[in-house]
């Protein structure tokens, strides 16, 4: 059972202390309402990425399509009619020879994959291989 005041003895350690944060009831649009029936304009939502909107219903039917032919491909093993027309529409947007994309699912995967291409770069180039760390903490080997 969810408690109303969801700081108050509850499992989830909010941002701030000093409040209990609104407990969400729905969201539509640009509109968060809570379980008392205050609104809140969602401002947050570009830094939460939802900043297309609650509950778009197009959104929701293309999701749902998509996952019903095949949800998540890993983009080191196979490319989808899916990818290749976002890789173009992206292309047709950017400098003349940044044209080829390669598609994470997050910051820590954008991190950790160029320090693994340097690794195999490097390996490739010179046939060494080194162990050395880099200010992450992560050894490279080189």
């Amino acid at each position: 059972m969810v408690k109303e005041d969801c700081n108050v003895g509850g499992n989830v350690f909010p941002r701030r202390l000093d409040r209990p944060m609104p407990l969400v009831g729905k969201a539509e649009g640009v509109w968060i309402e809570d379980t008392e029936g205050r609104r809140y304009l969602d401002a947050s939502g570009g830094a939460v990425v939802v900043n297309v909107g609650h509950c778009r219903e197009e959104i929701a039917r293309a999701v749902f399509e998509q996952i019903c032919t095949y949800d998540y491909i890993h983009p080191t093993m196979f490319t989808t009619p899916v990818v290749e027309t976002f890789a173009t529409a992206l292309a047709s947007h950017t400098p003349a020879g940044l044209d080829r994309f390669y598609f994470l699912s997050g910051g820590a995967e954008g991190v950790e994959r160029p320090s693994s291409w340097l690794e195999k770069s490097i390996w490739q180039l010179t046939g060494r291989k080194k162990s050395v760390w880099y200010p992450a903490g992560n050894p490279i080997t080189v």
